[in-house]
Formats: structure tokens, sequence, C-alpha cells
């Protein structure tokens, strides 16, 4: 009661994510920050642990308390379910823009995941990066061995190199160097790139910063980016204020408006779209953010709720039939 009570005071006033990473979706909240309180993946657990115990030990075995099974049963599967959610879920970032001067950026249909990036080749043909180590594959018509994966990097501009270097997006040659990685990956790697139809290799830097692709000497484009995923769906944006965003929503040829609040997500299973904040960028230019989680858990909350009910039916409709035979 004590956690739900707080982290429900906590969620109005910093925000429902902020609560539900420090309330609901840890092991402990820190008091003063020094005093462990549980929060609510250990109450989580210790209520699973009383209701295995109750299960073996407390409960009559006989046909009569099927009722009491099927709803500490409910319960552990939304707990097993919930933590199973957590484990799978993706939670990705969409932004766009709002106002007068937004006209065509103003929709979306793809979203960016965070810390998961990935080589695109002619921002068609795309290679994810499961690790930052060395790696050699085939984007194309193109073989890539990369030297050097930083998954954290700084550039260097040499203005008069002793040696051969590779050149960075603006055709410069630079260096890269790996250092401490911070609380967001910003990673940069060295490649070698050589088309298939010529022998002539190219050393190439990659900055998944960098704003603008590395251009091959094919004239195709080359670059390190955040990793993205198309929705079924696309969401534009036709209106915005502090509290959300009315927009429409095209889905399979057919469009429809619908407004998507702070507690008021689109859900299009298995995804639900949370309107994230809006910040001004210019003149009569916002910024829209959008939070796009998938959840493949996402029907276990509906089948807890027709087991619990189904359980509480049997229950009392046992406890009922035996009152009314004596």
């Amino acid at each position: 009661m004590v956690l739900l009570f707080w982290g429900t005071l906590f969620a109005a006033r910093a925000g429902a994510d902020a609560a539900a990473s420090r309330f609901f979706g840890s092991w402990f909240v820190w008091v003063l920050r020094i005093v462990p309180l549980p929060a609510l993946k250990t109450v989580s657990v210790i209520l699973s642990v009383n209701l295995i115990s109750a299960i073996i030990f407390r409960i009559p075995r006989k046909l009569s308390s099927i009722g009491l099974y099927v709803i500490h049963g409910s319960l552990l599967f939304l707990i097993a379910g919930s933590f199973a959610g957590g484990a799978f879920r993706t939670v990705s970032d969409a932004y766009v823009l709002s106002g007068d001067g937004a006209q065509g950026k103003n929709e979306f249909h793809e979203v960016l995941e965070p810390g998961r990036f990935e080589f695109e080749l002619a921002d068609t043909i795309s290679r994810p990066v499961n690790s930052f180590t060395a790696d050699s594959f085939a984007l194309g018509a193109y073989s890539v061995i990369v030297d050097q994966f930083c998954e954290n990097a700084e550039f260097d501009l040499v203005e008069d190199p002793g040696e051969e270097l590779p050149k960075n997006r603006i055709g410069f040659p630079a260096k890269m160097t790996c250092v401490t990685p911070g609380d967001e990956p910003r990673p940069g790697a060295l490649l070698r790139v050589r088309h298939s139809g010529w022998n002539e290799e190219e050393r190439v830097l990659l900055s998944a910063m960098d704003q603008s692709p590395f251009t091959l000497a094919g004239g195709e484009t080359l670059r390190l980016s955040m990793r993205r995923h198309r929705l079924p769906f696309s969401v534009e944006v036709l209106a915005v204020d502090s509290l959300g965003a009315d927009v429409r929503i095209n889905e399979h040829g057919e469009n429809y408006r619908q407004r998507i609040a702070l507690n008021a997500p689109l859900k299009r299973a298995p995804y639900a779209v949370y309107f994230s904040g809006v910040s001004p960028v210019g003149m009569d230019v916002l910024l829209v953010h959008f939070s796009v989680r998938q959840d493949a858990f996402a029907f276990v909350p509906y089948v807890f709720s027709v087991l619990l009910f189904a359980g509480l039916l049997l229950h009392f409709g046992v406890a009922l039939f035996r009152k009314v035979r004596r």
C-alpha cells in the first residue's frame, strides 16, 4: 500500500514513465538514498512465494477448492506474465514536427530503437549491429570489413596527415579514438568497403551522430544509425498541446482521427503509442516526442481477468451450492 500510494503521488509530479521506472520496474526504492524499500519486483516475488505456499500447504486438496486454485493460479499467471513482458518488451522513440513550418514532417511510420544500431546502405538495405567488435559482412553489392568499432567514439580531423587516413562523411582525413562509454552510446566504426564490380577499396569512418550519410565512390550512401522499425500504420500529427496530440491514423488504406494524451495511448496490438512531450525548436515549430512500446505479452491482463472471474464464480458458486444443499 505504501508503494502504490507513494508511486502514484510521484507519477503525478514527475510523470508516469519516471514512476514506473523507480517504483514499479525496479527491485528497490532508496529512501533518502540509504534505506531500501522493496519495489514492485521484490513485492511480486514475495507474493509468488506466498501464493505457491498457499497452494501447497493451505488450500484443501478437494474438488470444492477448485475455485481457490484458479484464483491463486491467475495471480501467479499475472506475475509471471508481467516479468516475461518486462523482459521482452521493446520501447522505441518517434519524433515529428508540428506547426506552420512543419509541412511534410508531421507524420511517422518508423520508430527508432534506442541503444540499437545498424549499418544502412542507400536507405534500403541494412545490417543490425549485434556487438561492438570487428566483423565482416556483405551489404548489397559491397563487401564490408569492420577494422575497429567503438561503443563511444571521438573523431579528430587531421589537416596534414603523414599517413593515409580514412575519410569522414565530408571527405576529410580523420582519426577515431575509443573513449569510456557514457550514459548513451555514441558509436563509431572504421570500415574497409569494396564494391563487387571493381577493386577499389575505400576506408571509411562512420559515426552514429552524423546527420548526413557517407557517399561511397559508387554513389550509394552508407550510414551508421539507430535501428529503425516500420510500423503497420502511420501517425500524422494535426495539432498538439502540453497534454497530448490530435492525430490522424492511417492504416490499411483507411484513416481516422484520435487523440493521444499522456494517459490515453493509441493501442494497436502489439503496439501502444504514448505521447511523451513537446518542446519548441524554432519559429512556430514544435518537436513532438512519442514513445512506442511493443509488448508480445499485452494479453496477460485480459487472460488474468478471465481466470480470476472464473475462479470467483467457481468458488462462490460451490459455496452457494453447498449452502443450498444444507
